[in-house]
C-alpha cells in the first residue's frame, strides 16, 4: 500500500445545509440498502485477534437510487465530489445505513489528493475538530476493505494503529486535525462523513441526459445545449451536484457572446426571475472562479455587485430580464440550469 504525501491545498466550496437537529432522510424513491453484520459484542474476556469474528459488508444498489442529500448536515465540495458532514454521533453502521438512504456511501479514500482535499474542507472553513467515521472496515483481522467493497489503494495509518485493541475495533476513523486513520469498535458512536455515489452510468462526455427542459444556444462554436428543471427550486450546491448527475455543471457564461445567446434562448421560457449559474468564491473571497475550477475571465455583473452584502453572498445568480449577474447567499432556492461537462 501507499502511503499519502502532502499536496498543495484544493479548491474547496462548503454550504451549511438546514439545521435541524434531526437529518432528513428521503423516503423516496426506494432508497440504497447497506446490510452490515457487526461482530458479536466481546465477551468480559476479549477474545484474541485471530478469533474475532468477522465483518460481513453487503451493499446493494436500488435500481434508482436516491440523489445525494445532507439534510441536517454540512455540504462540502471537495476536488470533484460532494461529501456530507453529520456531527450527530451515530454507530458505523448506522452512519453508513443514513448515508445510503441519502444518495451516497461513508465516504472512501482513494488517492492522496482526495485525502488532502477532505482534511482541508473538514477543518476549514468547516472547523471540525475530531474524529469521524468514513467508510474504512475490517472484514478478518489484517484485511482492511472500503464499506463498498473497494480495496483499500491508500493508507494513512496514525503510529501504531490499527492495532485492534480489545480484539474488537473493526471499522475505522479518520481525525480531521491530522487526516490520520485509527482503527475502533464499529459499536462507538461518532460523527460521520458521507461522499455522494458517482454519477449514474451512461453518461457521455458533451451531453447531458436531461431529465427538464433542454434548449441551445449559438455562443460557442457549433453551439451549446443547456437543461434545467422548471419549478426545480434548490441551494446552489445541490443544483451542482444535480447538473453533475446529468453529466454536466452549472452553466459558466465566459463571453459577450455566449451570455447574449443564453439569455435570447432561455430568458422567455424560464418561468423563474433568477437562476443559478456556475460561480462562487466560497472559500476565497473575492476570488471568483467557475466550478470547473477555473478563474473568471469575463462577467456581468449587475451595477454594484458584487458586494458579498452581510458577508455571506458567494454564490452568483442570473436575471433573466438583463442577464446581469449577482451575488446571493449559497443557501437560497433557485432553479439551476446545466450545460454539458
Amino acid at each position: 500500500m501507499m502511503r499519502l504525501r502532502p499536496l498543495a491545498p484544493l479548491l474547496l466550496v462548503a454550504a451549511t445545509a438546514s439545521c435541524g437537529a434531526e437529518p432528513l432522510v428521503v423516503e423516496s424513491p426506494p432508497p440504497v440498502v447497506v446490510a452490515l453484520e457487526l461482530p458479536a459484542a466481546p465477551s468480559e474476556t476479549p477474545p484474541r485477534q485471530a478469533e474475532r469474528a468477522p465483518l460481513a459488508v453487503a451493499v446493494t444498489v436500488a435500481a434508482e437510487p436516491v440523489p445525494f442529500h445532507c439534510g441536517g448536515g454540512t455540504l462540502i465540495v471537495a476536488g470533484d465530489r460532494p461529501y456530507c458532514l453529520q456531527t450527530s454521533p451515530a454507530t458505523f453502521e448506522g452512519s453508513e445505513r443514513w448515508c445510503a438512504s441519502n444518495g451516497g456511501h461513508l465516504a472512501r479514500i482513494g488517492s492522496d489528493q482526495e485525502s488532502q482535499a477532505l482534511h482541508l474542507a473538514l477543518g476549514s472553513p468547516i472547523g471540525f475538530d475530531g474524529g469521524a467515521w468514513f467508510g474504512l472496515v475490517s472484514p478478518r483481522p489484517g484485511q482492511w476493505l472500503w464499506s463498498t467493497g473497494a480495496p483499500v489503494i491508500v493508507e494513512s495509518w496514525g503510529p501504531g494503529e490499527p492495532n485492534n485493541a480489545g480484539g474488537d475495533e473493526s471499522c475505522g476513523e479518520v481525525y480531521a486535525h491530522s487526516a490520520l486513520w485509527n482503527d475502533l469498535s464499529c459499536a462507538r458512536r461518532l460523527p460521520y462523513v458521507c461522499e455522494s455515489r458517482p454519477a449514474r452510468p451512461g453518461a457521455v462526455p458533451g451531453k447531458l441526459r436531461c431529465q427538464g427542459t433542454s434548449f441551445h444556444a449559438g455562443g460557442r462554436p457549433g453551439g451549446i445545449d443547456y437543461c434545467y428543471e422548471p419549478g426545480q427550486s434548490v441551494p446552489w450546491i445541490d443544483a451542482e451536484h444535480a447538473c453533475k448527475s446529468a453529466g454536466g455543471t452549472l452553466a459558466s457564461l465566459t463571453t459577450p457572446e455566449e451570455i447574449e445567446a443564453f439569455r435570447a434562448a432561455v430568458a422567455d421560457r424560464l418561468g423563474a426571475d433568477r437562476a443559478w449559474i456556475g460561480f462562487t468564491d466560497e472559500g476565497h473571497e473575492g476570488h471568483w472562479t467557475s466550478v470547473t475550477g477555473r478563474p473568471m475571465t469575463y462577467s456581468h455583473w449587475r451595477a454594484g455587485e458584487p458586494n458579498n452584502a452581510g458577508g455571506r453572498e458567494n454564490c452568483a445568480e442570473w436575471y433573466p430580464s438583463d442577464a446581469g449577474w449577482n451575488d446571493v447567499p449559497c443557501e437560497l432556492p433557485h432553479v439551476g440550469i446545466c450545460t454539458p461537462g
